[in-house]
């Protein structure tokens, strides 16, 4: 399975109900664009070192990344009508293990007062909190922000998206409305005291199947203030070492979430004899365990339960036949 770096992830969300946070690893190609409806911006997220009491902004070296070399992000209108857009800020959390996002500020708001500092420059070089600007067809238009890190920011990571919302005037309404929009995920970590700490509790996996399918799973909680990667991996070996299964897979896990990471193995052999290996490790914590796990589908095991029985009534007769000997003979 394909590998991903601790802690940096991206957010590809749509105006169409459809949002889906992402993650790449440092060094791998990373996705070039978000498209929705008629707008495209790039990058889709970024990872920022936030040291207290410092602004961020155009092409300081601090707004360098991988995907940027400055705090901006590139919007392009690949549609065939001029339309304004709306840039703005909001927080970025996640409120469940299948990391579904919700953008306001809800119960970790300790990781999303990034979204306080975040300032737009708009077409007359001014930073405001939100700004319009209006974009030919095929045009692509340089959007930068700026990050004023106050003195007394708290240690581990801060999360929020910045937005371009397609703006349409509506006549019948009387106004404007949203007609689409895409968000460009912005992470920041403080230089500040993180903490990557996790609870790892419940480490299984199957001992005994009937066949078909062996399982191996944990639950992690992430306990400390920042994102970590949860990288778990199962592996499967006969009795002489030969490896017949291994899969790796990963997690982003987010504060205060809790996770149940778990690998399957459908296509196991019917019958079988294997050791197996599950390792997994979180933030801080690291655990593996081994077993010997039978596989047997349940026709063998009532063949070999009539087998037992036959050979238990077999042994059962030549004892008594051997009682009834020494019977006959004492008589």
């Amino acid at each position: 399975m394909k590998k991903y770096f601790v802690g940096l992830i991206v957010a590809a969300l749509a105006f169409a109900g459809i949002i889906s946070p992402m993650a790449w690893a440092e060094g791998e190609e990373q996705p070039s664009e978000v498209v929705g409806n008629s707008l495209r911006m790039t990058p889709i997220g970024v990872r920022l070192r936030l040291t207290a009491g410092e602004t961020l902004q155009g092409d300081m070296k601090a707004c360098q990344t991988s995907v940027t070399d400055s705090c901006s992000v590139e919007v392009t209108n690949v549609g065939n009508q001029k339309f304004s857009y709306k840039v703005n800020f909001t927080p970025y959390s996640v409120i469940d293990s299948a990391n579904n996002a919700q953008f306001t500020e809800g119960q970790n708001a300790s990781y999303t007062q990034i979204a306080r500092w975040l300032q737009v420059r708009d077409q007359d070089g001014v930073y405001k909190d939100e700004a319009t600007f209006t974009i030919n067809p095929g045009e692509t238009q340089k959007i930068y922000y700026r990050i004023q890190v106050p003195e007394d920011i708290p240690g581990g990571s801060q999360y929020a998206v910045l937005w371009a919302q397609i703006q349409n005037e509506n006549a019948n309404a009387g106004g404007i409305q949203t007609a689409g929009q895409v968000g460009s995920t912005i992470i920041g970590r403080s230089t500040g005291e993180s903490n990557e700490a996790a609870e790892l509790s419940n480490v299984k996996m199957s001992r005994f199947a009937l066949g078909g399918e062996l399982k191996a799973s944990a639950k992690v909680k992430n306990a400390g203030n920042t994102d970590f990667d949860i990288t778990y991996t199962y592996t499967a070996t006969t009795l002489l070492g030969r490896e017949v299964f291994k899969d790796t897979q990963q997690t982003l896990a987010f504060p205060g979430i809790e996770y149940e990471p778990s690998i399957s193995w459908k296509e196991a052999p019917m019958l079988g004899i294997l050791h197996t290996e599950f390792a997994i490790s979180a933030g801080d914590k690291s655990e593996t365990i081994r077993h010997i796990v039978i596989i047997m589908p349940l026709f063998a095991i009532i063949l070999l339960i009539l087998l037992l029985t036959v050979v238990i009534t077999w042994i059962i007769i030549i004892i008594r036949k051997r009682k009834e000997r020494k019977a006959r003979k004492l008589v």
